[in-house]
């Protein structure tokens, strides 16, 4: 699978009227500013903005970055997208924010991605009122996802036939900063298949995702994320400080540099994660982090049996940490060459 670049090759700005643009087969960025703009990206990885306004968005073929902002209706089309949305970090207030994306997918090979950026709220926020600022409930048919910045913004985005089961935090993505804008300074997006796919990232920092069946995932440079999502995965994030996802039998390996190793609840998220043993083969404790995922426990529940849904065990040179996912069932993480005494609660962070 070829990488994806999301840099444009193109940019393309609009007017402070209602403006109709249709780009080409090449990668471009679309500026729309004011107005109630119409703008279909054509072919290529294309980024566009359509800023204030009712606009109408089409993405087309390609790997395309959709920014959500003002009442727009937004489309995707084929490929792997990225609706983004921009909380306001300082008293600003905007006009109404209501979206709606007609074709979101959340899984398969063609699976997009809604990220919140700058909102200040975790996963654990959401839930059917807003007392946290985070909400995500069904809709009939559809899905609507309600957030609110540091100004009191509300932003309703409305996801066209899915179920709420259908997201996560994988397809919908709580980040500090919008990926799009890391994604071309730092390096590309690598998508596999549901094949087994063998895919390698370069000196730059990728995201790298497979899909089903048994992978084989190279960071090599940069600061990169490795996710092989279902299926016995082999990892191997390379120089930098990366972050590997793992569940069911992968087997990851950081690399150099302070890596990030999420573990992920199959109960939560069966679609993304198996049952079984994951193993990392280089955790370094004090200059790494374990993340689980999805799991009602915390680094105190640990001891040497599952009373409270966590175990530690030393098993010879390696540390086997035993937990109790939400149907009951125990999924385990290996740390090769790694004692159990030398983990500290800095090793850990819990997102349930």
């Amino acid at each position: 699978m070829a990488p994806i670049s999301n840099a444009p090759s193109i940019v393309w700005q609009g007017t402070n009227g209602n403006d109709r643009k249709t780009g080409t087969a090449r990668s471009e960025m679309f500026l729309g500013f004011f107005g109630n703009d119409t703008i279909n990206g054509g072919g290529g990885n294309d980024v566009i903005d359509g800023s204030h306004g009712n606009d109408v968005v089409n993405g087309g073929a390609g790997i395309d970055t959709l920014s959500i902002m003002g009442s727009d209706r937004l489309t995707g089309g084929p490929g792997n997208d990225i609706f983004v949305a921009v909380g306001v970090p300082f008293n600003l207030r905007l006009p109404s924010n209501s979206s709606v994306i007609t074709d979101f997918r959340a899984a398969g090979p063609q699976s997009d991605i809604l990220q919140l950026a700058n909102f200040g709220v975790r996963w654990a926020d959401r839930d059917k009122d807003m007392n946290d600022g985070f909400s995500i409930t069904q809709k009939g048919k559809n899905v609507l996802v309600q957030v609110e910045d540091s100004a009191g913004n509300l932003y309703k985005i409305t996801l066209n036939n899915i179920k709420v089961g259908a997201l996560n935090m994988n397809n919908v993505q709580l980040i500090s900063s919008p990926f799009a804008a890391a994604a071309a300074e730092t390096g590309e997006i690598i998508y596999g298949t549901e094949n087994a796919d063998s895919l390698n990232g370069t000196k730059l920092g990728e995201l790298i995702m497979s899909y089903e069946g048994n992978d084989t995932l190279r960071g090599l440079g940069g600061d990169d994320s490795l996710n092989g999502q279902s299926g016995a995965d082999m990892m191997y994030g390379g120089r930098g400080n990366d972050r590997i996802y793992v569940s069911g039998t992968d087997r990851a390996w950081g690399g150099e540099g302070s890596d990030t190793f999420v573990f992920t609840s199959r109960a939560a998220y069966p679609a993304i994660a198996d049952g079984g043993r994951a193993i990392v083969q280089d955790y370094k404790p004090a200059d790494g982090v374990i993340e689980f995922i999805g799991f009602d426990v915390e680094f105190a529940d640990r001891d040497r049996g599952l009373d409270d849904g966590m175990a530690f065990v030393q098993k010879g040179a390696d540390t086997l940490i035993r937990v109790v996912d939400e149907d009951g069932a125990v999924m385990e993480l290996l740390l090769k060459n790694t004692r159990s005494a030398d983990l500290t609660a800095d090793d850990f962070a819990f997102f349930y």
